[in-house]
């Protein structure tokens, strides 16, 4: 039976996984690279034939930018499928190529509950060689090779590097099994694009075609999962943006069908597939459309599980359950009650492990007073129920954030700390530079003190020596002036 499990949160939809969208890192551009768009000035690139590799297998391909922020590479791991690490010529370890790989192989060891296959292929495969130890992708889904499957299938060229790659019907199997292998296992992840701008009840009703059809037209077990736009690690679903998409739940609960949902050539289609599927199943199933069309919907009820989670904060909540009774009487409810407190703790002790340069005794305090502080939140929010007859909800995902405000308080209070302790240590040392060139300045004052005395005695001599014959010029000049005066007194008439 088509089955629904409700829970505490707000309604999205992801329409399964028939096309994972898989990353595909970028990475520096080379001089050959260059060459080819010397006047667009790019510094990354992602090749072609990964992307061909990838949507050929039956996945969507996104590029992964790199020199991007650590959030960034948060975010992407969180909404794909799985990542292809391309062969190139960046390096290792010091290249943005090898920051980015190095971003999401962390994120996938660190989340170990997020399935998040890793390809790599030549340079690829050699990071995650780099980064992995030998045993660590044992319990990861961490998959490569040296050689290059792309190639085999989707380039040829003239070049004689790439024309030695065989394009004989084995390597293109080859390369076609390597490309649905990848696929596979991406599709065996459960993160999926956040919600765009752009998406509506078109987008919406195309969605639920295709996991109808999955269910149905092929028989395929898959999950409905409707739930609030999350900003956690393995979060998925997107956000019911229209009371008619609700609506819809409510039919596919109730019937297994959204009435009108198909036009006449994609009826025609599905009818035409079940009657193959009843034929293997050994099923004896009327010809006739109905009969065909009820034996699909009874396959849809067998194979989707939907699963719904509500918030009860608000309104919305309670007018949904009056408006779409399916959420109650086609529902299994599981209500989730508080953590208890050894939950709170290990749930700290969980995020707080990877903080760095923090003590063991004060990481234990940490955990302790975020436990302590959700706890005295929600009692009095019991209390402050009990008197103002208000509700104050407080969730574990008030408690993740409580964690995650701590974590970010903390860097950023460290790296004002840090800039602090650098233009301290920078005053420091521009007076220790002007008190050692002061100490040069007195060692020189003090080797010139002889020099200095010297040349002063020197000038007491030498003033001597002036005024002495200052006065004797003096002497003189009086005895110039007196025999001029007499010459002139001697010359005038009678």
């Amino acid at each position: 039976m088509l089955s629904a499990l409700v829970l505490l949160s707000l309604g999205s939809l992801v329409a399964g996984h028939d096309r994972p969208i898989i990353g595909i890192l970028a990475q520096e551009t080379t001089r050959d690279i260059d060459g080819f768009f010397p006047e667009l000035n790019y510094t990354s690139y992602v090749q072609a034939s990964y992307v061909q590799f990838v949507e050929a297998a039956g996945a969507r391909a996104a590029p992964v930018f790199i020199h991007r922020s650590q959030q960034y590479y948060e975010d992407m791991f969180r909404q794909l499928n799985g990542l292809l690490l391309p062969g190139g010529n960046s390096l290792l370890g010091s290249s943005g190529f090898g920051s980015a790989a190095r971003a999401f192989w962390e994120l996938a060891h660190d989340h170990p509950e997020v399935y998040f296959p890793m390809w790599g292929t030549c340079l690829g495969h050699e990071e995650l060689a780099y980064l992995a130890a030998i045993l660590e992708h044992r319990d990861l889904p961490i998959y490569g090779t040296q050689f290059h499957p792309e190639k085999a299938a989707f380039e040829w060229s003239t070049l004689e590097r790439v024309d030695q790659i065989s394009h004989a019907p084995s390597a293109v199997s080859a390369s076609q099994f390597l490309g649905e292998f990848l696929v596979s296992e991406a599709r065996r992840s459960e993160n999926v694009f956040e919600i765009t701008k752009g998406y509506g009840m078109t987008e919406w009703r195309e969605d639920l075609k295709l996991i109808l059809r999955r269910t149905g037209a092929e028989g395929k077990a898959s999950r409905l999962p409707v739930r609030r736009q999350s900003g956690q690690i393995g979060g998925e679903g997107v956000q019911v943006k229209d009371e008619a998409m609700v609506e819809d739940l409510n039919m596919i609960l109730n019937l297994g069908d959204v009435p009108n949902l198909y036009a006449a050539d994609e009826k025609a289609e599905i009818l035409e597939k079940m009657q193959g599927i009843a034929k293997d199943m050994g099923r004896k199933v009327d010809s006739a459309p109905l009969a065909l069309y009820n034996f699909f919907i009874e396959l849809v009820r067998a194979n989707l599980h939907v699963v719904i989670a509500m918030s009860p904060i608000g309104d919305a909540f309670r007018n949904r359950l009056r408006m779409f009774p399916s959420l109650i009487n086609c529902c299994t409810i599981d209500w989730f009650t508080a953590w208890p407190e050894d939950a709170l703790e290990r749930v700290a002790h969980h995020f707080l492990r990877d903080v760095p340069d923090m003590e063991d005794q004060l990481r234990l305090g940490c955990v302790f007073v975020c436990q302590h502080f959700h706890e005295s939140v929600r009692l009095m929010s019991q209390r402050y129920l009990a008197e103002l007859g208000r509700h104050n909800y407080v969730t574990p995902t008030s408690y993740l954030e409580l964690i995650m405000a701590f974590k970010a308080l903390l860097q950023k209070k460290r790296d004002e700390i840090l800039t602090l302790r650098q233009r301290y240590v920078t005053g420091l040392e521009k007076l220790e530079f002007a008190a050692s060139q002061v100490s040069v300045m007195q060692d020189e004052l003090t080797s010139l003190q002889p020099q200095l005395i010297e040349t002063s005695a020197q000038t007491e001599k030498l003033m001597i020596k002036i005024e002495q014959d200052t006065m004797e010029v003096e002497a003189k000049k009086e005895v110039s002036r007196r025999g001029t005066s007499l010459l002139r007194f001697s010359d005038h008439p009678r």
